[in-house]
Parts: C-alpha cells; structure tokens; sequence
C-alpha cells in the first residue's frame, strides 16, 4: 500500500519534491506505510475476533449435540 502510494503521490507531485526538500516524500512513505499497518491490523483483528466467535458457536453446537446423543 505505502508502494502503491507512494508511486502514485511521487507522480502527481514530484517536482514539489524535487523544489523544496527530500524529506518531504520519506514522511508521506512513513505516514502512509503507519496509516496502511494500521488498518491492517485492524482488519486482522476483526477477522480474528468473528473466527473466534464462530468457533466458540460451532463448538457449543457440538457439545449440545454430543450431550443429546448421551
């Protein structure tokens, strides 16, 4: 993602960075490769979190289906 948008701002603003100063563009990298980890982990989070509530239901499924058989 910070790649992806690092290209794509180089592109639409490259003589800014060329003008003024180098810097610039490693703080838009750093702050777009930050925001992208974020949200990533965020997402994994979730992801995580709804697996584990799905297992939790699948096994109390189970269990009240073993105690029905015994």
């Amino acid at each position: 993602m910070a790649i992806v948008g690092g290209v794509n701002n180089y592109s639409r603003y490259g003589s800014f960075y060329h003008n003024n100063m180098n810097h610039a563009f490693i703080l838009t990298l750093l702050i777009l490769f930050i925001s992208g980890s974020f949200l990533a982990i965020m997402i994994l989070e979730f992801l995580s979190y709804m697996n584990k509530r799905k297992q939790k239901r699948i096994k109390k499924s189970l269990d009240d289906e073993e105690n029905k058989i015994n």
